[in-house]
């Protein structure tokens, strides 16, 4: 039942997001959808990650992270972080917030928000 109703949530959240955007003519960057320039990328090491070291490590060019969540394929989140006046935000520990499987890692960044999809092993 628990599942259920943090699937409910997030589906209806998801949809009030949604209909937010399409609604405000002004965007704002966080809640854009994510393209990058040419110049620009970001990614995480290492995929697969190792369960015993559960450190993941952001590199980004050309582009500003202010936060993330990691959410389970079930759209559970087990960690999230405002990277706001932390000093290195390219360090992610994991430790305790995830188990084996699969994982989504949403970044909100200054050109909005940037999904990548890692596993645990």
């Amino acid at each position: 039942m628990k599942r259920l109703f943090t699937i409910v949530f997030i589906l209806t959240a998801i949809s009030a997001h949604a209909q937010s955007v399409t609604g405000n003519h002004t965007k704002h960057p966080a809640l854009m959808k994510g393209r990058l320039d040419t110049d620009q990328s970001l990614t995480i090491s290492p995929n697969p990650l190792p369960k015993g070291d559960a450190i993941l490590t952001v590199h980004s060019e050309n582009i500003e992270v202010y936060g993330f969540r990691v959410l389970t394929t079930l759209g559970e989140i087990v960690e999230l972080e405002n990277l706001s006046g932390k000093p290195n935000g390219s360090i992610i520990d994991l430790h305790g917030a995830v188990d084996c499987g699969q994982y989504i890692i949403i970044f909100e960044t200054d050109s909005g928000n940037i999904t990548r999809r890692f596993m645990v092993l």
